[in-house]
């Protein structure tokens, strides 16, 4: 929603939980946002069937990547294409891509690279999800010589310093 007011392109929200992906919709629709467009679909490393882990509590912290000190109340298979896929098949052009899938950012990064080189766009991606991402993704975009230069954000608010952690 808030994206979606800084353009007049159009916003592809992704999320592979039906559920959730009907939350976007009637979000989208109740605030008369006609450029949001909600994607039923996993992006990560290729074209696929997914197992797809749901939390216990509310609709967030769902993700691919089984985290140990996470409960889960069910597994279930979604599907999966990656960003170039999809990017190649709509002719979509891409000026800033926003990750937050829960640990599988670097599987995500596998299946964008064709678009991140050709149409470098802005990447505000999460790296909090485990010390890997924190120290893995920046070189994974750096190794594929698009030319970015990186920082890193992390909120900090009077009532908590442990938000979420992202490279910009």
């Amino acid at each position: 929603i808030i994206l979606s007011d800084f353009t007049n392109k159009n916003v592809y929200a992704f999320e592979p939980f039906c559920d959730n992906c009907k939350k976007i919709y009637k979000t989208a629709e109740l605030n008369k946002k006609s450029n949001i467009i909600p994607v039923n679909l996993a992006l990560g490393e290729d074209t696929s069937k997914r197992e797809f882990y749901l939390r216990n509590d509310n609709n967030t912290g769902h993700g691919m990547i089984k985290r140990e000190n996470l409960d889960y109340k069910e597994k279930i298979e979604v599907n999966q294409i990656t960003l170039d896929e999809y990017v190649d098949s709509e002719n979509i052009e891409i000026g800033l891509i926003k990750v937050d899938i829960e640990g599988a950012e670097r599987n995500f990064l596998k299946g964008a690279k064709k678009t991140i080189c050709e149409q470098k766009p802005i990447l505000l991606i999460s790296i909090y999800h485990s010390a890997e991402d924190f120290f893995e993704i920046k070189t994974m975009i750096e190794e594929l010589k698009a030319g970015y230069s990186f920082r890193i954000f992390h909120p900090v608010t009077r009532n908590s310093f442990l938000l979420e952690t992202a490279l910009i």
